[in-house]
């Protein structure tokens, strides 16, 4: 949930100029005071501006979607979930594509903008670089990006988590807050929503924290009826001097460098297969004072009604 002036998420990193399918759901509880963007393209720092056409994705006072100046026609209502999908490709500042699906159907579309850049990388979701007005509050879940460069919608594409579920190779020396036994360690580590109340700090070095993870059908969602897209792994991880430590995700290790505050670190698989290995999630230490707090997979996987 996002509420009050250019609250937003920005996720660096994830978009490319040869194509992008990003879906996501979007609720809102009123109409913004003014047209306000909800999605921009960002190339680095840089606002991707189609000349006179504002930023990509906005939403209207008038409950209605526009894609760089065209007003798609069906309206939104307030208080509702609906799946908004760009699609996009961009040769150059001048020869480009971009769709705006909703709810599976397109709604508008632009060919060949004159755009202030290229080089998409950066992306921002919320209410972003517009004044919405005071209190309004939007929500957004299931964010999925992949790198379609066919310009279709992505389908309706969810994400849920799979936590750890029971411990493999659980031998940090130190607990932090809370001190279950073993067996029984992996509840420091599953914690919702992410905190430094509870977790286990390494003593030594060549000591691990591995889980097992929740199975497809355990936890928020049983996915097992549902194709799966790819998988996430995520640590929530410090070490007392900042250094590169080995993050485990089904059963294989990456190279994963921690700094002194607690932060997220992950790790992603493409593919249908789940990560059912014992050593599903989990975090191997060099060296004393690694501190996991917490830890999981989120799995994006294709919808269809049962």
């Amino acid at each position: 949930m996002w509420k009050g002036y250019f609250a937003f998420v920005r996720k660096d990193g994830v978009l490319a100029d040869a194509g992008r399918r990003i879906s996501f759901y979007f609720q809102y509880a009123a109409a913004p005071a003014v047209s306000t963007n909800i999605l921009r393209l960002l190339a680095d720092n840089e606002n991707l501006i189609a000349q006179n056409a504002g930023g990509t994705i906005s939403l209207k006072s008038t409950n209605k979607l526009v894609l760089y100046g065209q007003t798609a026609t069906p309206s939104l209502a307030p208080n509702t979930w609906y799946r908004i999908t760009l699609s996009y490709t961009i040769s150059s500042t001048t020869v480009n594509e971009f769709r705006l699906y909703l709810d599976g159907t397109l709604v508008a579309s632009r060919t060949n903008l004159k755009l202030t850049t290229s080089g998409t990388n950066n992306l921002q979701l919320g209410w972003v670089g517009s004044r919405e007005g005071v209190d309004k509050v939007c929500y957004l879940d299931d964010i999925y990006i992949d790198d379609g460069a066919d310009l279709s919608d992505t389908g309706d594409v969810r994400v849920t988590a799979k936590l750890p579920s029971g411990d493999t190779s659980s031998t940090f020396g130190t607990a932090v807050g809370a001190n279950p036994p073993a067996g029984s360690r992996f509840t420091n580590v599953n914690e919702q929503p992410v905190n430094i109340a509870n977790g286990w700090t390494s003593s030594a070095a060549g000591q691990s924290e591995r889980y097992v993870l929740q199975s497809a059908t355990e936890g928020d969602v049983n996915i097992a009826p549902f194709v799966q897209l790819g998988y996430t792994g995520w640590i929530y991880a410090k070490r007392n001097e900042a250094w590169a430590e080995n993050m485990v995700l089904n059963g294989t290790v990456a190279t994963t460098s921690l700094t002194t505050s607690a932060a997220i670190y992950t790790q992603s698989v493409s593919g249908a297969a789940y990560p059912s290995s014992v050593d599903g999630i989990g975090l191997d230490a060099s060296a004393s004072g690694v501190t996991l707090y917490e830890c999981g997979v989120l799995i994006a996987y294709l919808f269809s009604g049962q």
